[in-house]
């Protein structure tokens, strides 16, 4: 079990080019080792590729990076340094219904400090629901969620095949003024390597 007070902040530089810094910040990890501290910082950037062309059917195509330091990392939340990327996909779909997709490929280490790549896939189906200001989703994660917000299974790593991690889950997303939306969701893991539940409740403010 862990907890964390997450943060992301996010600054446009242009219309289709995001820079962000995230982390998981103050964490507390149960289990039979308890431990709390800070988790370490990451730098991020998001970029649009193209928007939806719904005509042809093609979604809408991002792709975002980040690297994930040991700045401000206490030892048991230190996993080194770590880069990911992913390909994410808008798509809208009958009865307004909002499709997104994300793919790509995160680095671990293993038990014995070493290296490993894994591929993560991520899904979500949203739809308005009341007004055009509040939004339920279900959504999931296969190996890896978007963002390294959960523990990540520590075993050899001639053992990673076997460890997938898998969710699936719920939430909501309410607008409540141009510069305020308030989100949470709950998932459950599939597997003995998911952590459950996976719950989380938060804020976005703009400036």
């Amino acid at each position: 079990m862990q907890y964390n007070a997450e943060f992301l902040l996010r600054y446009g530089v242009t219309d289709d080019i995001e820079l962000r810094l995230f982390g998981n910040g103050p964490s507390w990890l149960g289990g039979p080792h308890q431990t709390w501290g800070f988790s370490p910082i990451a730098f991020d950037t998001k970029i649009n590729l193209w928007l939806e062309k719904q005509a042809y059917f093609i979604p809408a195509a991002g792709f975002e990076a980040y690297i994930q330091t040991q700045w401000l990392g206490s030892a048991p939340f230190d996993g080194g340094t770590q880069p990911s990327f992913t390909f994410n996909f808008d798509q809208s779909l009958p009865y307004e219904i909002d499709l997104e997709y994300n793919f790509g490929a995160t680095r671990f280490q293993d038990s014995a400090g070493r290296n490993v790549w894994e591929f993560g896939f991520q899904w979500a189906l949203q739809r308005d629901f009341f007004s055009k200001d509040f939004a339920l989703f279900i959504h999931g994660f296969y190996n890896a969620a978007s963002l390294p917000r959960i523990p990540q299974a520590r075993l050899p790593v001639n053992l990673f095949d076997q460890a997938r991690q898998n969710a699936v889950g719920a939430g909501f997303i309410w607008t409540v003024n141009r510069r305020l939306a308030v989100y949470g969701q709950v998932s459950g893991g599939t597997t003995r390597f998911t952590p459950q539940p996976i719950s989380m409740l938060g804020l976005a403010v703009s400036f």
